[in-house]
């Protein structure tokens, strides 16, 4: 296995040894190349680079760890990626080199231009990828494969974009690309192109926060729902504030915050109503739409100096829900994570029904002992006294949800932003990867959800 070292670029792979009927299976350290493991109901195991090979034939599927390696005779995972800078302390005492640094940049790049078909950039405007696509440029008349002594096949670079129509990224790439010299192509896509794309797919994830949301958007989620999908809502303070968009500059989001939410200035009397849509703005729950009634919960608290673990509650043993905390040890889980060291933290939402969380809902778990720091919404507030903090409130907590819909479809909300971070933690093995896991698993299949089945027992109620 010393050789991965060696190894410069993206792979995986598996080798049989036939002498010693073994097995090496490898894969690059940031898992750029797909490479999927799983075992069947006799536990067989199987490994692919495609996961609908294995769909269908497997029970269990995974996904094969990043910068690891395997060999079946010691059955089990090895990290063959480890750098001295991975760790903070062998790191703070080196000065930057300017020049080094673009040395690197611009090998890297040039490595990746080896190939055997055409190539070309994905190019926003943006800083990252102007300066990526300004390198391979630079480079792109040579074949790497004969150290640029021969011309190569496709000397010209091609640059592409994707965007809305007239969106400022597009118009960025635009400049950049005339500036570098690439033959540019732009693909323009609309709105309504968008929502339409998300209708093949059985799950859909939201990122940590998505706070702003319009009424198109809105009501594009609660069909996705309604007609069967699954959405996984990852964050804490989600669907809070309305926005508005003008048809024809989509790039450019209009936000009016009034009397109340959690807000660093207020619309002054006569700005209440907003000038793209012409509708309300404010709080969605001002609108009678708070985000209990499409997640299941809503924003609560917000903190900025600790984290804390959840606590399984005891929905979390239901038959209909006990799926999702399998393999998760104990009560607790979720106490690491990049963000303050646990899985809850940042901005907190919790369950709510005189606001519209679905009834059957069940809460699988929640967090709780948050730091004073831990503020209550203002939105909550009628009248300001003593303990509205995270010690003694008990309704600063992020809450973990999960509710079918109709035609197979369902939500699973974690109710922190926190949780996100955590799921990194020790190299993506953890207890809230794992739960995360268990849902994407669940909801990715087509058919019935897990835990829908009666038990004998329920059966005989009378």
């Amino acid at each position: 296995p010393d050789f991965l070292d060696k190894l410069n670029g993206i792979f995986a792979f598996a080798i049989y040894d036939s002498h010693k009927d073994e097995y090496f299976i490898a894969r690059d350290h940031m898992g750029i190349i797909p490479l999927y493991i799983g075992w069947d109901e006799k536990n067989v195991f199987y490994v692919s680079s495609e996961l609908k090979a294995l769909e269908g034939q497997c029970e269990k599927i995974e996904l094969f760890p990043p910068g690891q390696y395997l060999i079946s005779s010691e059955n089990k995972f090895k990290k063959w990626y480890i750098r001295d800078w991975e760790y903070f302390d062998n790191v703070k005492s080196l000065e930057s080199d300017i020049t080094k640094l673009r040395e690197s940049l611009e090998d890297a790049v040039k490595r990746q231009l080896m190939s055997d078909v055409p190539y070309g950039v994905l190019l926003s405007g943006g800083l990252d990828s102007s300066i990526t696509s300004a390198i391979a440029k630079k480079y792109s008349e040579k074949r790497i494969e004969t150290d640029d002594t021969q011309r190569a096949w496709w000397p010209q670079l091609h640059s592409f974009s994707v965007g809305l129509k007239g969106s400022p990224d597009l118009a960025a790439a635009r400049k950049v690309a005339n500036h570098i010299g690439t033959v540019h192509h732009e693909i323009i896509f609309t709105i309504q192109e968008g929502l339409d794309a998300i209708k093949p797919y059985n799950c859909v994830i939201s990122g940590t926060h998505p706070e702003y949301t319009s009424e198109k958007m809105l009501d594009a989620m609660e069909d996705f729902v309604a007609e069967g999908g699954r959405f996984i809502y990852m964050g804490g303070n989600g669907f809070y504030w309305v926005v508005g968009f003008y048809d024809d500059q989509p790039w450019c989001m209009e936000v009016r915050k009034l009397d109340a939410g959690m807000r660093a200035w207020a619309a002054k009397p006569g700005e209440y109503y907003m000038q793209t849509t012409g509708e309300r703005g404010g709080l969605w729950r001002m609108r009678g739409r708070a985000p209990q009634k499409f997640s299941g919960v809503g924003f609560i608290a917000e903190g900025f100096d600790t984290a804390e673990p959840y606590r399984k509650m005891p929905d979390a043993w239901h038959r209909t829900v006990s799926w999702i905390t399998e393999g998760v040890e104990g009560e607790i889980f979720g106490d690491h994570g990049l963000a303050y060291g646990g899985a809850a933290g940042i901005e907190l939402d919790r369950y709510d029904l005189t606001l519209g969380t679905p009834p059957h809902t069940k809460i699988v778990a929640s967090s709780g002992g948050h730091s004073d720091n831990y503020v209550l919404v203002t939105e909550e507030l009628l009248y300001a006294y003593a303990g509205l903090v995270g010690s003694l409130d008990y309704r600063i907590r992020a809450d973990m949800t999960y509710f079918t819909a109709p035609n197979d479809g369902a939500v699973f909300c974690t109710g922190s932003i926190g949780y996100g971070q955590a799921l990194p933690s020790n190299n993506f093995s953890n207890s809230a990867s794992t739960v995360l896991k268990n849902v994407v698993d669940a909801f990715a299949k087509e058919g019935k959800l897990p835990g829908g089945k009666w038990t004998l027992e329920e059966k005989q109620w009378k």
